[in-house]
């Protein structure tokens, strides 16, 4: 029996890191929020609110629309492509449930985790480059050996596009340690 009892705590600790390491984390803070300036009309508050659900992806990303005329509303949710589709779907069930608590009002807002956006507009933004996704994000760290950093850098960026190049969804990733 007091063999039974030492097998039992590790396992019964190992069950519990496996449970938190797999769970989706509602505590994430988004690393950027945007709200659209312009307050939505009651149509378009009822548009997103349909919309919003119908934005949960199962293959890491999806456009949806919903409405008509000036009422219409559009969506893209999207995750970056070394996520598993259930980090995917995690994330971007979080943003769904988070992001119209930040623009309430809004008839547009933005959000980006680390690993996945959500964006709705009544103004059609599919195709197009720039609005909200052009936010900088600041690292508040301080950088010393600027031209180490850049060098190190610009070593990263090279590497990380040969390998999205060479890659069949078109991601890379990669790290770097900075001395410091």
């Amino acid at each position: 029996m007091n063999n039974n009892n030492t097998l039992f705590l590790p396992i019964l600790l190992a069950l519990f890191f496996l449970i938190i390491s797999i769970a989706p984390s509602q505590s994430e803070e988004p690393a950027s929020v945007s709200c659209d300036t312009e307050n939505a009309t009651s149509q378009i508050s009822t548009n997103i609110a349909f919309l919003l659900p119908n934005l949960d992806t199962q293959n890491g990303s999806k456009l949806v629309t919903y409405g008509y005329n000036e009422s219409k509303v559009y969506g893209l949710a999207q995750c970056i492509g070394n996520v598993s589709n259930q980090a995917c779907q995690s994330c971007i069930k979080n943003a769904i449930d988070v992001i119209h608590g930040h623009c309430p009002i809004q008839s547009g807002a933005w959000i980006w985790y680390d690993n996945c956006h959500l964006k709705y507009s009544n103004r059609s933004f599919y195709g197009e480059s720039g609005g909200w996704a052009d936010s900088v994000l600041v690292n508040s760290e301080k950088v010393t050996g600027f031209k180490d950093f850049n060098k190190s850098l610009t070593e990263l960026m090279i590497n990380t596009t040969d390998e999205a190049l060479g890659s069949p969804n078109g991601f890379g990733s990669g790290s770097i340690k900075l001395a410091g």
